[in-house]
């Protein structure tokens, strides 16, 4: 075991990426007492043997730029956005120097993308929040919530320039679902074939939720209209998570009992109701008033599903964790 980095200092988040140009690179946040999270990286160009001092990157990333979604390869490039579900979401890069040595190299400056624009339909003034992103293929999927509709966008991934430059506009604004009724903030998931799915609820001017789990799907070239796809059987949650595993995607809200709901259907046929799997109740704390909520699921790369939730209130307030590979046989 060897100990890279500082010692006598708060870390947190490690994180291992192959960056483009040969080198291993090891980030990090720093978060010591009324610091911010300032993320560093240190670089091994001899497989892990040796490693270069810490040094601070991406200073424009740290916890301004609110939830950080560590790296990922996006293309054909190790990229790090930040701002999920916020208003803007914030892209940077990392790009080898023409001239350089091995692990010569540098993040780009963070670019912002938000998503202020005129309904072409209404003429009304349309600023997007709860932004959530998921990369398919060659596309970078973008969706987020207006204040009564649900809108996506997307754009290719061959070539990230425009992290490095004044990025282009967008292409134009795409209006899923349209509604009187508050949104939830959408789950986005994209599939092994291309296929981007957008689930969310609605709910009256009471918070009661909407009838419905409503859907709405990218096919690689154009966006299906919102529409309901799942009852909601007295769902209290309104914010769905959603995962895929292989070919199949699973889907997690809460119920007004305080139970977890997981419902699972094959990412092709997730479009038509009756393809869901009927919902299996999730263990959940046996103690009186726990009412669990806010559910969030993962998938890795072992085969297994994580599911978190949280208890607000009560005795068994709380956050809880279960793990199953075979939740269903």
């Amino acid at each position: 075991v060897q100990r890279v980095g500082p010692t006598g200092t708060f870390v947190r988040k490690a994180q291992f990426v192959q960056l483009s140009d040969g080198p291993l690179a090891l980030l990090w946040e720093r978060s010591d007492a009324g610091s911010t999270r300032a993320v560093h990286q240190q670089l091994s160009l001899d497989q892990g043997r040796s490693w270069t001092d810490p040094v601070r990157v991406l200073a424009d990333m740290d916890s301004s730029s609110g939830r950080l979604k560590w790296l990922s390869h996006i293309g054909d490039a190790v990229t790090v956005v930040g701002g999920t579900g916020e208003s803007r979401l914030r892209f940077a890069a990392w790009a080898s120097l023409p001239d350089g040595n091995d692990g010569e190299g540098q993040w780009s400056s963070p670019k912002d993308s938000q998503f202020v624009f005129q309904d072409p339909s209404t003429g009304t003034r349309v600023s997007l929040g709860n932004l959530r992103h998921a990369h398919s293929g060659d596309q970078i999927i973008v969706a987020g919530q207006g204040s009564t509709d649900v809108w996506a966008s997307q754009r290719p991934t061959d070539n990230w320039e425009w992290v490095f430059a004044p990025p282009p506009d967008w292409p134009a604004l795409a209006r899923i679902a349209e509604t009187d009724r508050q949104l939830s903030s959408p789950a986005v998931v994209a599939d092994s074939a291309g296929r981007v799915h957008i689930f969310w609820h609605d709910r009256s001017e009471a918070g009661i939720p909407g009838p419905a789990l409503n859907y709405a799907r990218w096919d690689g070239e154009r966006w299906s209209t919102g529409a309901p796809l799942l009852s909601s059987g007295g769902v209290a949650d309104l914010q769905p998570s959603v995962t895929r595993l292989d070919d199949e995607l699973y889907l997690v809200s809460a119920g007004s009992g305080g139970e977890i709901a997981l419902r699972r259907s094959f990412s092709a046929d997730a479009h038509v109701g009756r393809s869901w799997s009927a919902p299996v109740s999730l263990p959940t704390p046996a103690a009186v008033g726990a009412v669990a909520a806010n559910p969030r699921i993962v998938a890795d790369l072992a085969g297994a599903l994580h599911v978190a939730y949280v208890v607000p209130l009560n005795q068994a307030r709380g956050v809880y964790y279960c793990y199953s590979c075979l939740l269903y046989t």
